[in-house]
């Protein structure tokens, strides 16, 4: 959870430098020679492969099979497949909105470019201390209290990121708006691994990342229209007066309006999951994953078993 926001940190000064010692397409030739290295890398790092599981084999076969094997073991355990389709939604309000930070801010600091370097440099340097904590702490047991309170919190910070209108309230908000992040991901990863067998995590993990980002390109689509037409021209029409004690009535109100209700509404959708009992009580009603070898099981009436384990 450390490694994106230090790069976040970091590549700012890095790229500057670049930039300015070999210009636009050096640095992009630098930047796909990193792609290079990193591909090489992999290639030559031993990743041992887990004992078989019975439901490893019960979905092994064609890449097809496997990929739907992810995905049949999300339905058949059905509070996370709902948990998943949760994530889902809340990328869908967040996604979006955190896409225009850039239009946000430019507006909001009229147009101060190194202010806004300086915010979203605060930015990840936030989600690297929220990282830096996590790692110390380790969050709560059960961990869905973790995820669930992070998501909320994440919420409303968004929503006061929309209402601030000041440089120092945006350099306020921003240092603190992305450290429930780590939280959420070292959470919600740890626990998962704890529940699926790691010879089948690899199917599993795409599924749920399949599902989680599919209404994300959506997000994308809106958010740029709605800014442009909606709720940029609607600022200082008739009707404004009613949200500009809350976001103002200068440049990017509208899209500080757009980043108060996706805040609101991450918080009372996260709210009204969690007060759910089998979301609360998820991670102790799905068992953690018995590490037993292949050999224990006769294979050939396992390559044919169909998942059938549920909440």
């Amino acid at each position: 959870q450390m490694t994106s926001p230090a790069a976040g940190v970091v590549a700012p000064i890095v790229a500057g430098a670049v930039y300015a010692l070999v210009g636009l397409i050096g640095s992009i030739v630098i930047d796909l020679a990193t792609f290079v290295v990193a591909v090489w890398v992999v290639y030559w790092v031993n990743i041992p492969r887990p004992e078989q599981t019975a439901e490893g084999l019960a979905t092994r076969g064609s890449a097809w099979r496997e990929a739907l094997g992810g995905l049949n073991y999300l339905w058949q355990r059905r509070t996370l497949f709902f948990t998943t389709i949760y994530i889902s939604l809340v990328n869908f309000l967040l996604g979006g909105v955190m896409v225009l930070a850039t239009p946000y801010l430019l507006a909001r600091t009229g147009n101060n470019e190194a202010l806004m370097g300086l915010i979203l440099g605060i930015l990840n340097l936030g989600m690297l201390v929220g990282a830096v904590i996590m790692s110390t702490w380790g969050g709560t047991r059960p961990r869905i209290h973790t995820i669930m309170i992070g998501v909320a919190v994440t919420g409303v910070l968004l929503a006061f990121a929309g209402s601030a209108r000041t440089d120092l309230a945006l350099g306020i908000v921003y240092a603190v708006l992305l450290i429930p992040i780590p939280f959420i991901n070292a959470a919600a990863m740890s626990m998962m691994q704890a529940k699926v067998a790691p010879d089948i995590q690899g199917r599993v993990f795409a599924a749920m990342g399949q599902i989680s980002m599919l209404l994300l390109p959506l997000s994308y689509l809106l958010v740029g229209p709605l800014a442009d037409q909606v709720f940029e021209p609607a600022v200082g029409q008739a009707g404004w007066e009613r949200v500009a004690a809350l976001v103002g009535t200068g440049p990017g109100s509208g899209i500080g309006l757009m980043m108060l209700l996706a805040g609101i509404s991450v918080t009372v959708v996260t709210l009204a999951v969690y007060a759910l009992p089998v979301i609360r009580h998820m991670e102790a009603n799905l068992p953690d994953y018995e590490p037993i070898a292949a050999d224990s099981f006769k294979e050939e009436p396992v390559e044919e078993t169909v998942l059938t384990a549920s909440l």
